[in-house]
């Protein structure tokens, strides 16, 4: 064998030279019947691009857009104009307008919007990365923390709905 080329323990894959008789990575025995291969074994060698892994880059890449788009147009919409068209469907409704809550609600929608916003942008390097297939534990922390902003939008809307339902019915409550 030609010290030229290099060689791979047929253990553990890292490299070694062809007169080795242990590993100085793993320590295994390098055997007559175990020698040393010319190209690193098959888990060592790069993969071919799973589907679940495709299924990620679609969906992170999806989820990117639309948090993207609906946090900008959350963000640039004219909260005054907002304000007084849940003003009027309140008053329409023949509620008694509390106008702290509006306030609240308007509030907590220019929130929604920063938080998509940062969802968003938290979700595009977790596409770069898988599709690089580097960084997974960077790439699972990145998804968590856009998963937590996106959270805040979607957790928002069912708030804003049981705060609208609590204030139509304030009447049943006792206090």
């Amino acid at each position: 064998m030609s010290e030229d080329v290099p060689f791979f323990c047929p253990h553990c894959g890292s490299a070694i030279h062809a007169t080795d008789e242990f590993c100085p990575s793993c320590g295994a025995g390098i055997s007559a019947v175990d020698a040393p291969v010319a190209q690193p074994q098959h888990l060592y060698a790069p993969q071919k691009h799973s589907t679940a892994l495709l299924i990620v880059v679609i969906l992170s890449a999806a989820w990117a857009a639309i948090a993207l788009w609906q946090g900008v147009s959350i963000a640039l919409s004219d909260f005054n104009e907002m304000r007084d068209v849940i003003t009027k469907a309140l008053t329409d409704s023949g509620d008694v307008v509390d106008l702290e809550l509006v306030d609240i609600i308007v509030e907590y929608t220019r929130i929604v919007g920063y938080a998509m916003i940062v969802s968003g942008i938290l979700t595009i390097p977790v596409v770069v990365l898988s599709l690089l297939r580097k960084h997974h534990k960077f790439a699972v922390l990145l998804c968590v923390c856009a998963s937590i902003f996106g959270l805040i939008a979607i957790i928002g809307v069912a708030g804003f709905i049981v705060a609208y339902l609590i204030q139509k019915h304030k009447h049943e409550f006792f206090s």
